[in-house]
């Protein structure tokens, strides 16, 4: 670790909103005057959004396993309106009606295009939650965050230019892929992940240059990819083993 100890447990306080007053003035006494202190911060934001990300899959993908078991069992009427569904027998109540009606289409249907695959595996790799929290001078990821993409794109080009940002590049790769700029996501992608990075921010890299080659329809450069992060054993290892079977 190229941080004290102290400096650390600054950074874990930084991730989870937990600075003091007192904290966030040595907080940015560091930021200010130590690299390797912005290096840690922003390893541990790309270890911290990537996983959230994951989680997203993970939380996504249990809704539709509660449903399939339900399909199976027949307890989802064929030709009914799913508005009439009686969701309180056996459902649980965590489940909503809202998260029915986005993913009941999804059970009926066998994927079987880039497109379809691209569509149920992609999510928006998020921002920090200090930007949420309008703790950060960057208006580019303020603009990326509300969804602004092309009024984004500019400023993050800059940011990853003038900066050593190991995101910066992804952020950027996202608000292609959102304004369906898809050759340059992977322009950016494949240009950035040979890149010295830490090894969960080379996943992230590898992980969406496979989305976009999807996107793109360039399915054999979208195997190599996934067939690379299944042998990494990572973060996206499963996700990359599922998206292989579908592609079959």
């Amino acid at each position: 670790m190229s941080v004290t100890e102290e400096q650390y447990h600054l950074i874990v306080k930084y991730i989870d909103q937990t600075l003091s007053k007192e904290d966030q003035n040595l907080f940015d006494n560091n930021i200010a005057k130590s690299a390797a202190f912005r290096k840690e911060v922003e390893q541990m934001e790309a270890v911290t959004a990537g996983l959230k990300a994951v989680e997203k899959l993970e939380e996504i993908n249990e809704i539709k396993e509660v449903f399939k078991e339900f399909d199976k069992e027949d307890q989802v009427p064929k030709n009914k309106s799913l508005i009439s569904f009686p969701l309180g027998l056996g459902i649980a109540a965590s489940v909503s009606l809202i998260a029915f009606l986005a993913y009941a289409s999804f059970f009926k249907t066998s994927f079987s295009t880039s497109d379809d695959v691209f569509n149920e595996y992609y999510e928006l790799f998020p921002v920090n939650e200090q930007v949420r929290a309008g703790n950060t001078s960057s208006q580019a990821l303020v603009l990326y965050d509300a969804q602004k993409y092309e009024e984004a794109i500019p400023l993050l080009v800059k940011m990853m230019n003038s900066s050593k940002n190991e995101l910066a590049p992804i952020y950027l790769a996202n608000a292609y892929l959102q304004t369906n700029k898809t050759d340059e996501a992977i322009s950016i992608l494949r240009d950035n992940i040979s890149q010295e990075s830490s090894g969960y921010t080379s996943q992230f890299y590898q992980w969406y240059l496979g989305l976009a080659f999807l996107k793109s329809q360039k399915l054999v450069d979208a195997k190599k990819v996934f067939i690379n992060l299944t042998n990494e054993k990572g973060v996206y290892s499963n996700r990359s083993q599922e998206i292989l079977v579908k592609l079959e």
